[in-house]
């Protein structure tokens, strides 16, 4: 009993810990351009929707060319705390708050456009299964 009590209390924090460190990985890659290695960062699924490799960098640098580039990309540290308490191990929802270099904003305290992203737990990691808005982040 004391086993499944420490499990319990424990595995929403080592969800928490390496899905964050999943998403910083992912929206540093997508800030610095280093598209191959966030890629690496996609589901399965989320990989079949968005083509080989080469499609997915020439998409975000379609995307960069319209919208600029990822400037900052932080997390929604409440929604991720609480994703992970509430996840069943498999799957969770995230916000995180991207900007790009066109954005026209005058709000100080603006954070960027709100993206859901979608997280499956996939080969022992957190992985990006989708993000809604896709426009947005990639």
């Amino acid at each position: 009993m004391g086993v499944a009590l420490v499990r319990f209390l424990y595995d929403p924090i080592v969800r928490e810990q390496d899905a964050k460190a999943s998403l910083q990985n992912f929206c540093q890659e997508l800030a610095s351009q280093e598209y191959v290695l966030a890629y690496n960062h996609l589901s399965t699924a989320a990989k079949g929707r968005s083509g080989t490799v080469d499609q997915f960098v020439n998409q975000l640098a379609i995307l960069d060319s319209s919208q600029g580039i990822v400037t900052s990309c932080g997390i929604d540290l409440d929604t991720l705390r609480a994703a992970a308490a509430h996840s069943n191990g498999e799957r969770m929802d995230v916000y995180v708050y991207v900007s790009r270099g066109n954005s026209t904003t005058n709000d100080p305290n603006q954070e960027g456009d709100s993206v859901r992203i979608t997280l499956v737990f996939e080969n022992d990691a957190w992985k990006v299964d989708a993000a809604d808005p896709t426009h947005i982040l990639f």
